[in-house]
């Protein structure tokens, strides 16, 4: 069988230690050869190509029950139309509490980074004197690419979380629904998208499947770009976390980042009309990924980074300089 090894660049950035990038041209692999990314092969039945796609590898493990995935999960940036074999080579150290004779190879379609839908398989075989499982996918579009043992739902399915602002208190509302064995919510937040405090909790219905509501109010928020999530803790001390919510607290002239997260155009609110900007795009290990500059109303493309946490900063026409973090 032959095979094609991929060489990554590291990036140390949000627990993802490297990433692959195939440009406009792409990346063609042949019928039957294996490419291996990171020790995520893939051996496709048919020509199967990689083009404006970025793959990146995270020690983050999917959340589920009773473990969740491997501590080892793939991400594409977007679908990747491939039919073929998909092997994962992992450590022990990664199974997360998973046994290993039970491994299957996990993958999602959905680009959702809140409530995602993950299909376990079935049939994947697993090697544990080379630690490698393996299964065919026939045309499943994956956008993430992991391995787990049987997952259970979660106990609250999220429908939505959102955070406003009323003077100076911060008020999360959130939804849930299938409260199957749902315990509480923590409510943290964060400054830097790092370190997370706890800032209360409450207590989930429990065992419902119906819509319920909840909300909480921080009444003591620091000035600055807070960030909020949910911990959605079940009876059994399985997890889950939300997506990540922000919300600006400064004097209303001052500038800032919007919408942040952002999906596809970062924009500067509170900058002089008149002014140019010149920008510069971050990873948060500090290496620059692009800069140029913008007219004021204009918007930081972002649409190819992947998913993380960056840096943005920024000199206005006077020579005021701000900095700004933002989540992809």
């Amino acid at each position: 069988m032959k095979k094609l090894y991929v060489i990554f660049a590291c990036l140390p950035v949000a627990h993802s230690h490297a990433q692959f990038h195939a440009g406009q041209r792409g990346l063609t692999i042949k019928s039957g050869m294996e490419v291996s990314f990171e020790n995520l092969s893939l051996r496709p039945s048919s020509d199967f190509t990689i083009a404006e796609n970025t793959l990146q590898k995270s020690e983050t493990a999917l959340p589920g029950r009773p473990t969740g995935s491997i501590n080892r999960v793939y991400r594409f940036a977007r679908p990747v139309n491939f039919s073929g074999t998909a092997s994962i080579s992992y450590l022990t150290s990664e199974l997360n509490g998973n046994t290993e004779s039970d491994l299957q190879i996990l993958y999602s379609r959905d680009e959702r980074t809140e409530n995602p839908e993950f299909t376990v398989t079935t049939g994947s075989t697993v090697d544990q004197a080379v630690h490698r499982v393996s299964n065919v996918l026939s045309d499943k579009k994956p956008i993430v690419i992991s391995a787990s043992g049987p997952i259970t739902p979660l106990p609250v399915t999220l429908i939505r979380f959102d955070v406003i602002s009323e003077g100076r208190t911060a008020v999360l509302n959130w939804s849930a629904s299938e409260e199957i064995n749902a315990d509480k919510f923590v409510i943290e937040r964060s400054l830097d998208v790092r370190h997370w405090t706890e800032i209360g909790q409450e207590n989930a219905i429990g065992a419902s499947r119906v819509l319920q509501n909840y909300s909480f109010t921080d009444a003591d928020v620091p000035e600055g770009i807070n960030y909020y999530r949910l911990k959605m803790i079940d009876n059994d001390r399985s997890f889950a976390y939300s997506q990540i919510r922000s919300l600006l607290f400064s004097g209303q002239d001052a500038p800032f980042v919007f919408p942040n997260p952002v999906v596809d155009k970062l924009y500067l609110r509170n900058v002089p009309a008149k002014d140019a900007v010149a920008i510069s795009v971050y990873a948060i290990s500090g290496r620059l990924l692009m800069e140029g500059s913008i007219k004021a109303g204009e918007g930081v493309a972002t649409k190819g980074l992947v998913p993380g946490i960056y840096v943005l900063k920024t000199v206005l026409t006077n020579g005021q300089r701000n900095t700004y973090t933002f989540i992809k």
